[in-house]
């Protein structure tokens, strides 16, 4: 899930999204797709090397102007991935 961009690279509605395929493709020219520059960060909550995804829920997303973020907190394991 992306966590923060910069919102002089991206548009705050990246903030939130799911780190996949769609979000790739939807990048603008110019941004690196791994974020390797600083234009947005992601938090991983499932991965082969894990024993099971971490549990989470999206509380919110906001803009400070410089950065949009994506709050996430803990969840039941009962609870959907991105609930909110």
């Amino acid at each position: 899930m992306v966590t923060c961009v910069d919102n002089k690279v991206l548009s705050v509605d990246f903030a939130g999204r799911e780190f996949d395929g769609s979000f790739i493709d939807s990048l603008p020219e110019g941004v690196d797709p791994c974020g390797e520059n600083g234009e947005f960060h992601t938090f991983a909550y499932e991965a082969p090397v894990c024993s099971r995804p971490v549990p989470y829920k999206l509380m919110r997303t906001f803009d400070d102007g410089a950065f949009s973020y994506a709050i996430i907190g803990p969840a039941t394991p009962e609870l959907d991935h991105g609930e909110q």
